[in-house]
C-alpha cells in the first residue's frame, strides 16, 4: 500500500495536528520527563489539565443541583466518604497545599493518596482558574461520590426547596439547563449562585 494509505498511517494523519515534535537526548524512559519539561510541550499540557478542572468542577455543579447526596464538600465531610470507600474523584485546591503549616498540607497529601488507593481519582485545582475559585467557596475540597452515604446530607434540603438570604424562592433547578454549561462557566447572575451560597453557609464553610 502506498504511504498514508494504511489504517495505521491514516490514524497518525488524522491526528497530525495535535503532535509535537520534541527532541530527546536518549530513548530511556527518563527521557520522557525531559520531552514533558519542553517549553513546546508545556502549553499543551496545561490546557488538558484546565479541561480536565472545568470538566470536574461542573460535573460537581450538576450534581449538587440534581443529585446532591451524590457530592460532599469540605474536609471533614470527604474525610468520611473517603473512610467510607465512596469517593469517585477528589477535586482539591492547590492553596491548600501550599498551607504554611505543614500539618495541614500532609493531611491533604495523605487525602489525595488515600483516595488513590481506595480507586478514587484526584483532580488538582488551580486558584488562578475560575474553577479553582468556585472550588475555594466550598473550603477548596469536594468530592464526586460513587454512592451516597449516610449522614453527609443532614440539614440539607434538596436545592429546589433552598432559599435564598433574603428568604425569597430559588428556581427550580430542573430549569436549568445541562448541556448550555458544560464548560464550567455558569452565570454569575443565574440561579445557581443563591443556592450554592446558601447550602455552603448551612455547611458553616462560608
Amino acid at each position: 500500500a502506498a504511504q498514508g494509505d494504511t489504517p495505521a498511517d491514516r490514524a497518525v494523519l488524522s491526528a497530525r495536528d495535535k503532535l509535537v515534535a520534541v527532541r530527546a537526548s536518549s530513548g530511556h524512559k527518563r527521557a520522557v520527563e525531559e520531552m514533558l519539561a519542553d517549553a513546546s510541550v508545556q502549553p499543551r499540557l496545561a490546557q488538558l489539565r484546565v479541561a480536565g478542572e472545568v470538566q470536574a468542577v461542573a460535573e460537581f455543579f450538576k450534581r449538587l443541583a440534581h443529585q446532591p447526596d451524590r457530592v460532599t464538600y469540605g474536609a471533614e465531610h470527604v474525610h468520611h466518604a473517603d473512610e467510607m470507600l465512596a469517593v469517585e474523584r477528589l477535586l482539591i485546591s492547590d492553596r491548600l497545599f501550599r498551607n504554611p503549616d505543614v500539618t495541614v498540607r500532609r493531611k491533604y497529601v495523605a487525602l489525595v493518596e488515600t483516595v488513590s488507593e481506595h480507586g478514587g481519582e484526584a483532580c488538582v485545582c488551580s486558584t488562578l482558574q475560575p474553577t479553582g475559585q468556585r472550588l475555594e467557596t466550598f473550603g477548596g475540597v469536594a468530592a464526586l461520590l460513587r454512592y451516597p452515604v449516610g449522614e453527609l446530607d443532614e440539614g440539607t434540603q434538596g436545592a429546589a426547596e433552598l432559599k435564598t438570604a433574603g428568604g425569597e424562592e430559588v428556581d427550580d433547578p430542573e430549569d436549568y439547563d445541562d448541556e448550555e454549561d458544560v464548560d464550567g462557566d455558569l452565570d454569575e447572575d443565574g440561579w445557581w449562585v443563591s443556592v450554592l451560597n446558601e447550602v455552603a453557609r448551612s455547611r458553616g464553610v462560608l
